[in-house]
């Protein structure tokens, strides 16, 4: 078993991503299509439009997502934004370019991750007159309050514009705003985000090796590896003990599906240094 955990914590990661492409069709890897929003139901009723959601979606401009008493949901925005619904949150997607997509928040509380894994370049999400932007970071957001997890937003409120950065609040208390340090509560919130994110992440990932089943099961055939195997040899990736990236980079083949898988790997070890 030793010998067995020992090839797979070295090899199986290449082969998985690399090798298959040369066994099989390398075209079947040259296409990794984004979905634009993607919605999953986390634990109780989430409605479209006012109808209830029966099964996964894929979202529009102008669509209304709302999360009743108990209730939780998660949109994806192009396989780079994670937005978390808390319950009793409604939000409305107000612009779906890939550059720059724009989400109203109506009510409720969100968590926001921006992971730069696919092409987006900013994000903004509006709350009535409060605007946050930013280009790479997370945050929790309702009607009073912003708390940054990682990163800098720019917060706009009241036509004053603030650069939140991480582990701060910008908060209104009675109509005044002050900025501060987040607290134990908060904190642990963020934590609570980045372990959110990092399930999200892993099943993005999960969906990306979905997409090549084919070549897998050729691998596993091959090899004689097991669905098992190769989950604890991505959670090796995850820990830091094998490098994807420094695989990929031996390859002379490069390919959108090895990118994400790297990409997606790499914000997961990142998001997991901070918890």
């Amino acid at each position: 078993m030793k010998t067995k955990t020992l090839v797979l914590s070295i090899v199986l990661p290449l082969l998985i991503i690399i090798a298959g492409m040369v066994i099989y069709v390398t075209s079947l890897f040259s296409v990794s299509g984004d979905v634009s929003v993607q919605i999953s139901v986390d634990e109780g009723q989430v409605s479209i439009n006012g109808d209830l959601l029966k099964s996964s979606i894929e979202l529009d401009r102008e669509d209304i997502v709302e999360t009743g008493p108990g209730s939780r949901a998660t949109l994806i925005l192009y396989d780079s934004i994670i937005i978390v619904l808390e319950e009793n949150t409604r939000i409305k997607i107000d612009d779906l370019t890939k550059e720059h997509p724009k989400i109203i928040q109506e009510s409720g509380e969100t968590w926001n991750q921006f992971t730069k894994i696919s092409g987006v370049e900013a994000y903004s999400v509006s709350y009535g007159d409060n605007v946050a932007s930013v280009r790479g970071t997370s945050f929790k957001l309702n009607k009073d309050k912003i708390v940054v997890g990682e990163g800098e937003v720019e917060y706009k409120v009241k036509d004053k514009v603030f650069k939140v950065t991480k582990g701060q609040v910008v908060e209104n208390v009675n109509g005044e705003i002050i900025e501060r340090e987040a607290n134990s509560v908060e904190k642990t919130e963020i934590e609570k985000g980045y372990k959110e994110s990092i399930d999200k992440l892993k099943e993005l990932r999960q969906k990306e090796i979905d997409k090549n089943k084919k070549i897998v099961n050729l691998l596993k055939k091959q090899f004689d590896f097991t669905d098992e195997d190769i989950r604890e040899t991505l959670d090796s990736a995850d820990n830091g003990e094998i490098d994807l990236r420094e695989l990929a980079e031996k390859s002379p083949i490069k390919t959108n599906s090895i990118e994400k898988i790297i990409r997606i790997t790499e914000k997961i070890k990142e998001l997991d240094s901070e918890i």
